[in-house]
């Protein structure tokens, strides 16, 4: 599943790392937030102390974790941002990067001179990880695979050891996530060699949208494993988009009002609030109640996957990017209007959805269809809202077959794609009509209000053109 849209599984291997120490700030920092946790229980200074040792054993469990900064270095050495991406990840295919206070990690496979490139973009909560399949089975003589961590997601997080302020004023919000990767593909994976193909599940599949719209230039073509069509729940009090006055002053309104927004360091009193909800939701039974949700599968659902997802929870400003997720601003460009600028700029779209998800359902990727009646729409029986980790095998081949076909002009492949194993499941190539009575529904609706697209399919453009 994300926590807002794709929480993930994988085996997760924490990169290596150069061993550092934090320092006694940093430590009493880890050992801050804990304390006002054992003041909202109720739990006076027992339970503060208490609460300030279990800090003290998450940092040093994150010690143990290896989790590692490069603000400093044994030799004592600069390393450049631009010489630590572009130069090289470790022997394990691990590379980090700082990015705004952010020790940020990201994986590679491949030669980064390869004609045809990806970058993998997870769901919310989990991390590169989730993509391990799509590493090494897209990967090849002609084809380099990135997979990112978002900032505060995975393996990206401040630092240990950095200072206080190194991420004061970062907001943990849709539009921060896009310009995250902008900065990627022109800092380390080199935006110079041209553009790239983007493959985004769940929230990644929207920042990938958003990334495409703000600058098709860095974009090959986008796939999108049950793209999320809404992130967020404060209304930005700024917009570049073509929403009516009306909308524009209630959202300036309701941004005057709040008292945050998302921008660290959170409030104390709402931290107060925060964590004993924070420590449910981060629990590993939670965790595999949520995963069991969004899989068709059960037996993906082992203590490895759960794990996986809770280690990055432990990090000392874990519960203070939640909050921030939870607070910071919707984007500023809506869903609708990305999806314009997309389609405007000719960006080739395949959609590769699991049929199964409860979440993201048929009827989302019908209407993404609509928006975009050239984009090529794969539905994957028997698979819910991570197709990628649940059908590895069929996602990749069709990822494999469209990008064949994008850069030759042929049109999709339209042969049925099965994967191996007990389980029956298949990639289809479908037209994105409606089929169930909400659906078409929904169809009716959009085409009469003409919010979706809606009547594109009647003036001539078929499913799967």
């Amino acid at each position: 599943m994300s926590w807002g849209g794709g929480l993930m599984g994988g085996s997760c291997r924490l990169p290596p790392c150069l061993e550092s120490r934090p320092s006694s700030s940093s430590l009493r920092r880890s050992a801050a937030s804990p304390p006002v946790a054992g003041r909202a229980l109720g739990g006076g200074a027992k339970a503060s102390s208490t609460a300030a040792a279990a800090g003290n054993r998450r940092t040093r469990s994150f010690q143990r974790g290896r989790w590692k900064s490069l603000a400093t270095r044994t030799d004592g050495a600069e390393l450049k941002v631009e010489e630590r991406c572009q130069g090289g990840v470790d022997e394990d295919g691990h590379g980090h990067y700082r990015y705004r206070g952010h020790d940020c990690h990201y994986e590679r496979r491949g030669d980064p001179h390869a004609t045809s490139r990806i970058l993998c973009l997870h769901g919310f909560g989990v991390g590169s990880f989730q993509f391990r399949a799509q590493l090494e089975g897209l990967s090849g003589d002609t084809t380099c695979v990135y997979a990112l961590d978002f900032c505060g997601q995975g393996s990206s997080w401040p630092p240990l050891d950095a200072a206080p302020s190194d991420s004061d004023g970062f907001s943990y919000s849709l539009d921060a996530w896009v310009e995250q990767v902008e900065h990627f593909l022109n800092t380390c994976v080199g935006g110079s060699r041209g553009p790239v193909y983007l493959a985004g599940n769940s929230l990644g599949g929207l920042v990938a949208i958003n990334v495409a719209a703000k600058n098709p230039a860095l974009v090959s073509g986008l796939v999108l494993l049950n793209a999320t069509p809404f992130w967020g729940f404060v209304p930005a009090s700024t917009t570049t988009s073509t929403s009516d006055p009306a909308t524009r002053i209630a959202a300036e309104i309701v941004a005057a009002v709040l008292p945050w927004n998302g921008a660290l360091p959170a409030p104390r009193w709402l931290m107060r609030v925060i964590t004993p909800y924070w420590e449910i939701f981060r629990a590993p039974g939670s965790i595999r109640n949520l995963l069991a949700l969004v899989y068709v599968d059960d037996a993906t659902l082992d203590d490895e996957l759960v794990m996986n997802i809770r280690r990055p929870t432990d990090h000392p400003v874990a519960s203070s990017t939640f909050a921030s997720v939870l607070w910071s601003p919707k984007p500023k460009v809506s869903y609708n209007d990305a999806l314009k600028s997309v389609r405007e700029a000719g960006v080739p779209v395949a959609l590769v959805y699991g049929r199964d998800d409860p979440w993201v359902t048929p009827l989302w990727g019908q209407r993404l269809k609509r928006r975009v009646p050239g984009a090529a729409y794969y539905e994957v029986t028997n698979c819910g809202h991570c197709p990628h980790h649940e059908a590895p095998e069929v996602v990749n081949e069709i990822i494999k077959g469209w990008i064949r076909a994008v850069a030759t002009g042929a049109p999709p492949p339209r042969e049925p794609v099965a994967a191996g194993g007990g389980r029956e499941i298949v990639g289809i190539l479908v037209d994105g009509k409606p089929r169930r009575p909400t659906e078409w529904l929904v169809y009716c609706i959009d085409s009469l209000t003409a919010n979706n697209g809606g009547g594109l399919q009647r003036r001539g453009l078929r499913g799967g053109d």
